[in-house]
């Protein structure tokens, strides 16, 4: 591994459950991408009831390998280190969405909501310091039509964890804020495409708040409280 280049890529794929008498056996492929690894890797099965119960080791040789787990209760879903104790490359469904995601994308899509309450500049300023060289605005979401990031300036409602957005105003954590007060934050669509939010309740603040977005990098969401960071989290 230290004389090597790159990381272990790990793909699993052709899950199949099924009823072995009054067993339950859980089937599946796991793949290697690239350069192949002998690799001991934790495997946690996660049981209808709620629990996740450490099942085995199972070890990979090989591009390509098949592998089968029994289990006396109904499991729901088979995880493949879940706690990252493999040095690999870590997939996309892993890595929570964050301002990141905006910094790092090429072309980026851009509407307009009629309830944004923030000015044009704030637009400009938010953009310039996210580093998006290439944009498009469009009117309406149905006109993506590829996997690019869109960025909403305004939304009507979300609600999610301690998030709660409604007629262009936002809560957290059931507390409401006021026209001195902002959220930024990026979300995955049901399809896991990247989609973020800013949605400032004023125009002052809009301007303010815009250009200290880029800062907080590794944050999914990020609220503004008279100007200032007030909550920042990881969804």
């Amino acid at each position: 591994w230290i004389k090597k280049k790159g990381l272990p890529d790990l793909e699993i794929s052709d899950v199949r459950l099924a009823k072995e008498g009054y067993n339950f056996k859980i089937s599946f492929e796991l793949r290697q991408a690239g350069e192949v690894y002998n690799l001991l890797i934790p495997v946690w099965v996660e049981l209808a009831d709620g629990n996740k119960v450490f099942i085995e080791n199972i070890l990979i040789s090989k591009p390509l390998e098949n592998f089968v787990i029994k289990s006396k209760d109904k499991p729901v879903a088979v995880l493949i280190d879940p706690f990252f104790h493999i040095l690999k490359k870590i997939d996309k469904k892993e890595i929570p969405p964050s301002v990141n995601n905006l910094k790092s994308a090429r072309d980026v899509y851009i509407v307009k909501n009629k309830n944004y309450k923030g000015t044009e500049r704030s637009i400009r300023l938010l953009i310039a310091s996210l580093g998006i060289k290439k944009y498009k605005l469009i009117t309406d979401d149905n006109q993506v039509t590829n996997g690019k990031p869109l960025l909403y300036f305004g939304y009507n409602q979300y609600d999610a964890e301690a998030v709660k957005i409604m007629d262009g105003r936002f809560s957290y954590k059931g507390a409401n804020f006021s026209e001195k007060d902002a959220l930024f934050m990026v979300f995955y669509d049901a399809y896991r495409e990247v989609r973020a939010v800013f949605l400032p309740l004023g125009k002052e603040v809009s301007e303010l708040v815009a250009p200290k977005i880029t800062h907080y990098g590794q944050y999914g969401y990020l609220i503004f409280r008279d100007g200032k960071i007030y909550e920042k989290g990881t969804w």
